[in-house]
């Protein structure tokens, strides 16, 4: 069994509420889409980079069970030798969340998902006393319909640094570069 699997097992417990609660959900989407526009301009890889690490890492942390995670870090210590066990379930991690948010944006009905953000983003604009004008509600449309160039774009940008993990170490995890997921 490729040892991403392993992971995922692990990882799915932890990512159940995430993908059935729209509010944590579109807060996991919307960190995502800061890092890649964090990537794209003046700030560059080093902040986009942090910005998914911290999510992958609240992710794992957050969600995980003491001594599930436990298990993990000892399975990885035996599987990699000499490598920083939170490497690789940060990038295991951050791997299974895009694969899994894709997913759920192939799978949704896109109109309904669309909906469904807005309807977040409005909540939380209207917490602070605030209203979401026309000019901000086009912005979040046209935010929301470009996530999986986005989501790609992040993708490229972790294929070219190996996944900070090495090819060797992407292929035990059974990470497969971009270019090679069509």
């Amino acid at each position: 069994m490729p040892y991403l699997k392993l992971i995922e097992k692990e990882l799915k417990i932890v990512a159940e509420p995430i993908f059935t609660d729209d509010a944590k959900f579109f807060d996991i989407f919307e960190k995502i889409n800061n890092a890649a526009n964090a990537m794209k301009g003046r700030l560059g890889d080093m902040t986009g980079i942090n910005i998914c690490i911290h999510v992958a890492s609240s992710f794992v942390m957050l969600g995980a069970h003491i001594e599930q995670y436990h298990k993990v870090v000892k399975d990885i210590k035996e599987q990699f030798k000499g490598v920083d066990p939170t490497v690789i379930i940060t990038s295991a991690a951050l791997y299974y969340l895009f694969k899994k948010i894709e997913h759920v944006i192939k799978e949704e009905d896109a109109e309904e998902l669309k909906s469904r953000y807005l309807d977040h983003v409005e909540a939380k604009i209207n917490a602070t006393g605030k209203q979401m004008g026309e000019e901000k509600r086009q912005r979040i449309i046209s935010e929301f319909e470009s996530f999986q160039d986005q989501l790609h774009y992040i993708y490229t940008r972790f294929d070219l640094m190996n996944w900070m993990i090495g090819e060797s170490y992407m292929e035990k995890l059974n990470i497969v570069k971009t270019v090679n997921r069509k």
